[in-house]
């Protein structure tokens, strides 16, 4: 999963029947991915300092790979 927002940040995903979170953080570009996901359906969280937090949600099938592009706004 990737999304776009120039400088470094903070995602985070959290499935529904796993539990733990995943935490990385996005490269200059703003993007990131999370890797070794089961199928489930994933809270995909993104922060940003100075931004309003965003979150989706999404479903992922086994051997599944989705790009998404999220839109942080400026607080």
């Amino acid at each position: 999963m990737k999304k776009g927002l120039k400088g470094k940040g903070c995602s985070f995903i959290k499935g529904r029947k796993k539990k733990g979170v995943k935490k990385t953080t996005s490269d200059e570009k703003g993007s990131f991915v999370f890797t070794d996901l089961k199928a489930d359906t994933y809270t995909v969280k993104v922060r940003k300092k100075g931004y309003v937090e965003s979150k989706e949600k999404r479903f992922l099938l086994e051997g599944d790979s989705i790009s998404m592009k999220i839109e942080l706004k400026k607080k």
